[in-house]
């Protein structure tokens, strides 16, 4: 796990393991668990580099990926990231344009934009809700707590 990231080493990294060109990078933004960055590429191509924080956010995040990763099977649709590669010291996605959630308040939309943002959502989750679960028969248990987080085993 890289405490003190060399994003310059994990970027070459990822240009030869994808074998696309060095892109341009942006960030970091800094998320609960990890360290983001948005790659640009000359092609067009933008692709999200997490970074954990620390080892358990690491695990915590395979389970994540796993979630993505039947997410993307069953609701093909579905506008969530791509996972596209994965190591125990990065993470790469692809990118999705747009504001976080937590960036839309009454200052800043109208309220027509709030109620479009809103019926957006709600169509997103009632795919997230509909989409069937793994059928490996995985549960979530108490034995499964990491930290204060729950994992799928």
């Amino acid at each position: 796990m890289h405490h003190t990231t060399n994003v310059d080493e994990l970027v070459r990294d990822v240009s030869v393991r994808m074998g696309v060109g060095i892109p341009k990078v942006r960030g970091p933004m800094d998320g609960w668990s990890h360290q983001v960055f948005r790659l640009e590429y000359p092609s067009g191509e933008v692709w999200s580099l997490r970074i954990p924080k620390s080892k358990d956010d690491a695990l915590y995040c395979e389970t994540g990926l796993a979630i993505l990763d039947h997410l993307k099977k069953v609701q093909p649709t579905l506008r969530i990231p791509t996972p596209l590669y994965r190591s125990q010291d990065y993470h790469l996605l692809t990118f999705l344009d747009g504001d976080a959630l937590n960036a839309w308040d009454s200052c800043k939309l109208t309220e027509k934009r709030r109620h479009k943002l809103l019926q957006s959502l709600a169509k997103f989750l009632l795919k997230l809700w509909s989409s069937p679960a793994p059928k490996s028969g995985k549960k979530l248990t108490q034995a499964n707590v990491c930290g204060n987080r729950l994992l799928l085993t």
